[in-house]
């Protein structure tokens, strides 16, 4: 009997060694899962937010395709108007060079003194 006892003792220190070593593991374990938890929760903000950065950067992204689009059409148009701008310039500038010539061809010609006569009643 009394080495049953003896046994017996000695199995339950054992059993409620074997339990504190599980207690101390289950502690162990249950900050571990806490920190990972923790960890997976930043994880899931920092996911979060990234996708709504990237989404306020892709709306970004479209207007300004939009606004580049537009100012592009302007540009166009503008880049036409001046274009004809100068075409027109450039015609004009012949027709004065034109009429010039023609001017000094007049003043050189047998004609002068009938157009001076002309002139000078105009500015009278």
């Amino acid at each position: 009997m009394r080495k049953l006892k003896h046994k017996t003792s000695k199995v339950i220190k054992q059993l409620e060694d074997q339990l504190a070593t599980l207690k101390k593991e289950n502690s162990t374990l249950a900050t571990e899962l806490s920190k990972a938890s923790e960890k997976d929760n930043q994880i899931s903000e920092l996911q979060s937010e990234t996708s709504n950065v990237i989404k306020q950067l892709e709306d970004q992204l479209a207007t300004l395709k939009k606004e580049n689009s537009t100012l592009a059409t302007e540009l166009s148009k503008a880049t036409k108007k001046d274009n004809e701008m100068s075409e027109l310039q450039s015609k004009a500038s012949n027709g004065i060079k034109q009429l010039e010539d023609q001017v000094a061809i007049l003043k050189n010609s047998t004609l002068a003194p009938e157009l001076s006569k002309v002139s000078k009643r105009i500015k009278n």
